[in-house]
């Protein structure tokens, strides 16, 4: 289901939403102090897409590619 066009682009936008491969830590820009109910919101969506990407069969190549779509967006 991912493999359409369409499907390339929920994907990437997934990646991107989910903070996949990127730090889940979230800092108050008012206390200055880490959000721990954020940061825990943001381990839990990366933890949904690695289980999408994991029953794809998605390889780090194809995650580099997704980030990289996901930039240019």
């Amino acid at each position: 289901m991912f493999e359409t066009v369409s499907g390339k682009a929920v994907l990437a936008d997934l990646r991107r939403f989910c903070r996949y491969g990127e730090s889940p830590l979230v800092v108050s820009s008012i206390r200055q102090e880490s959000d721990q109910f954020a940061t825990a919101v943001n381990i839990g969506r990366q933890e949904a897409f690695s289980r999408i990407a994991h029953m794809i069969h998605l390889d780090d190549a194809q995650l580099i590619n997704l980030k990289e779509e996901a930039q240019n967006e």
